[in-house]
């Protein structure tokens, strides 16, 4: 959907003031169903714009989920699925708290069933 002028303003002011103070930014696109990703038209435009505001990840193509197991409804993980976004994310963002990372590489844990 585009975005209105005001919309990005208010972010990227958001931005400023959280650099301002020293606070680390990281901006994540949380996975989609792959099927309704594949319809906003948009989302390399998006993708560009999230980039060139500072650290990105756009975790829709970095996470293989199931659109019908991870998924409750349209957009929303089941518990499944955000316990394998949050090992991806934390293994990306922190590899040192994983067990078995070696040279920002690690084994992929076992989830639960």
């Amino acid at each position: 959907p585009p975005r209105r002028p005001e919309q990005v303003e208010a972010f990227q002011n958001n931005l400023a003031l959280l650099r301002a103070r020293g606070i680390r930014v990281i901006l994540i696109q949380a996975p989609w169903p792959e099927y309704n990703y594949r319809l906003y038209r948009d989302r390399d435009r998006f993708d560009e714009m999230m980039k060139s505001c500072g650290e990105y990840y756009n975790f829709v193509p970095l996470v293989e989920l199931d659109d019908c197991r991870d998924f409750f409804d349209y957009g929303h993980m089941n518990q499944k699925g955000v316990e394998i976004f949050n090992m991806e994310l934390i293994r990306r963002l922190f590899p040192e708290r994983v067990p078995g990372m070696r040279s920002g590489h690690a084994e992929k844990p076992e989830l639960p069933p």
